[in-house]
């Protein structure tokens, strides 16, 4: 919800600050991360390549940054060559535009299971076809990040647990993390 020059700077800043472990883990936005504010669902992966495509270049050069695309338009942009840290730059989510997008522009790919990868063997075959479509772009599979998000709820009390699970946010975090892709085949009991 940041275009992508206010973006660049602020993980500019927080690169320096955190002297370059910075990660900033960027997807398209679901609903309910769009609508709210004003932005349309339709548009998440078109801005997305443009995001990336805009701080790809604000970040591998101290030269002004021109960019003509679908939502944004820059024109010789600088944001100055203060950049003694790099922040990376990691995809979110699942999809083949999206993977196409994380491959090209981003440093490394993460996603959730159970929900777009429901085994290991699942996220193992999608990791080696990703670093084999690295090396067809020219990039260093080795110097690409992967990594899996596991929403779970854990607590050695299982009243804790119980009472947890009643809070409206919870329920609200199960609905949007809850969803599975039942084309994976997610084993039952999971």
């Amino acid at each position: 919800r940041r275009g992508p020059t206010e973006l660049t700077q602020t993980i500019l800043t927080l690169a320096n600050i955190t002297e370059g472990r910075t990660v900033l883990m960027m997807g398209a936005g679901e609903l309910k991360q769009t609508k709210p504010f004003g932005w349309k669902r339709s548009q998440g992966l078109d801005r997305m390549e443009d995001q990336l495509k805009i701080m790809r270049k604000f970040l591998d050069t101290d030269k002004p940054v021109s960019h003509d695309g679908k939502h944004w338009k820059l024109t010789d942009a600088w944001l100055g060559s203060a950049k003694r840290h790099k922040p990376k730059i990691w995809a979110l989510g699942g999809g083949p535009r999206l993977m196409d997008l994380a491959l090209t522009y981003a440093d490394g790919f993460c996603s959730m299971a159970p929900y777009v990868k429901s085994t290991p063997e699942q996220w193992a075959k999608t990791v080696t076809e990703c670093k084999q479509e690295l090396e067809c772009k020219g990039r260093d599979p080795e110097a690409y990040d992967f990594a899996l998000w596991f929403p779970i709820l854990a607590h050695e009390d299982e009243q804790f647990v119980q009472t947890a699970l009643d809070n409206p946010l919870m329920k609200w975090i199960a609905a949007v993390c809850g969803r599975l892709n039942q084309a994976l085949g997610v084993p039952i009991g999971l």
